[in-house]
């Protein structure tokens, strides 16, 4: 991985912290404080919705986390020229990274259609 390419990793670690902090506070669920069963069945299904986002919010930056440490416990930060064994192995990292990184633009797509971002 290119030193560019782990900075930005860094900085969408960043982003998804705050994310996370907004999704995971209970407060910010939908039917905050009611009991199940004081909750209408909308209510109902958006609580579920909104742990449900709080979750995937959780698993982007894990995914994200998971990257960045790999990258710190191998030393992977490429050099400029890569022999051809190392192509493969980087072209797995790009693809995941690159998976993280559309994970986390949906993700964000959807808090700002809510409303929430």
């Amino acid at each position: 991985m290119r030193q560019d390419q782990y900075e930005r990793l860094q900085a969408l670690e960043e982003k998804l912290v705050d994310v996370v902090l907004r999704d995971a506070e209970p407060v910010n669920w939908p039917a905050d404080g009611k009991l199940a069963k004081d909750m209408t069945q909308q209510e109902r299904g958006d609580a579920y919705w909104g742990r449900r986002l709080a979750m995937s919010s959780i698993a982007v930056l894990v995914k994200v986390l998971n990257v960045i440490h790999g990258t710190q416990e191998r030393g992977a930060l490429a050099p400029l020229a890569l022999s051809d064994d190392d192509t493969e192995g980087d072209s797995n990292l790009e693809k995941e990274i690159a998976a993280a990184e559309q994970d986390a633009l949906r993700l964000m797509r959807r808090l700002k259609d809510r409303g929430v971002a």
